[in-house]
């Protein structure tokens, strides 16, 4: 512009009839996203970003942009991926939860920032009897001996099928039976039959005959009765001796001792 005989040529960033004038290089809003545009110096401006702290700046045409966390580009166009520097284990994903953060949504069976534990199923102790070893969103049981079952919480049967012999009764144990024999049999699973005449039962001489499975007939000698002929006859209940004869008992009968003037096996005479 000519002016009382001159004419300034101004530089960049100036004008006015004397190159006065700062242009301001704000005025056209170049800073997006919220950002502040400053003007520094002259022919510059500087956008300063919203949130995180300014980053090296770098210079471009005639202004710098300070880039910043959430945001890139000249103009803080650009909006960055939090989670390109997040790194989810396990095959978590990373899930945007603003502009400048993300977090990892961990994959069924994992915890942590970075889904790096793996959930311990076995903390509420499953396992009733047994070892619990814990896996991927499970867990597996190794039951004590004599148990069974996905937790270890029923007895195994030790009773199917019936392991007793001669309709013995099995009664289910830990790891184990037992047999309730029947009379006549013996042994672990009932498969002995008792021999009822080996012990002798038969008393006072008398001689044992087998019956059958611990059953047996006791044959008595004269003068004695019962199941073991354990009992002994008494001749003398009858009063066989006659004339106040006094009765005895002997081992096989009984004798009489007479009163004076009667003689004979029952002072009969």
């Amino acid at each position: 512009m000519i002016n009382n005989g001159y004419q300034c040529t101004c530089q960049p960033g100036l004008t006015g009839n004397r190159c006065e004038i700062d242009i301001n290089e704000c005025i056209s809003s170049p800073c997006q996203n919220a950002g502040i545009c400053l003007q520094p110096s002259l022919n510059l401006y500087q956008c300063l970003c919203p949130s995180g702290k300014d980053k090296k700046p770098t210079k471009k045409l005639f202004y710098f942009c300070f880039f910043v966390k959430g945001y890139s580009g000249i103009n803080c166009q650009t909006m960055l991926d939090p989670c390109l520097s997040i790194i989810c284990l396990n095959n978590g994903t990373c899930i945007r939860t603003s502009s400048t953060t993300g977090s990892c949504s961990c994959s069924s069976g994992y915890t942590g920032n970075a889904c790096q534990n793996q959930i311990n199923n076995c903390l509420s102790a499953p396992c009733i009897n047994g070892t619990c070893i814990p896996s991927i969103n499970s867990y597996q049981c190794y039951c004590f001996p004599g148990y069974t079952g996905q937790r270890c919480n029923s007895l195994l049967n030790y009773c199917s099928p019936n392991p007793c012999f001669n309709n013995g009764t099995c009664i289910n144990q830990v790891n184990s039976y037992v047999c309730q024999c029947l009379s006549g049999f013996q042994g672990s699973t009932c498969a002995i039959g008792i021999q009822a005449c080996q012990s002798s039962p038969c008393l006072n001489g008398g001689t044992c005959y087998g019956i059958g499975p611990g059953l047996l007939n006791c044959s008595c000698p004269i003068s004695y009765s019962g199941s073991f002929c354990q009992l002994r006859a008494s001749f003398c209940t009858q009063l066989p001796c006659q004339n106040n004869g006094i009765c005895l008992e002997t081992l096989n009968g009984y004798q009489c001792i007479c009163q004076q003037g009667y003689n004979g096996v029952n002072c009969s005479i």
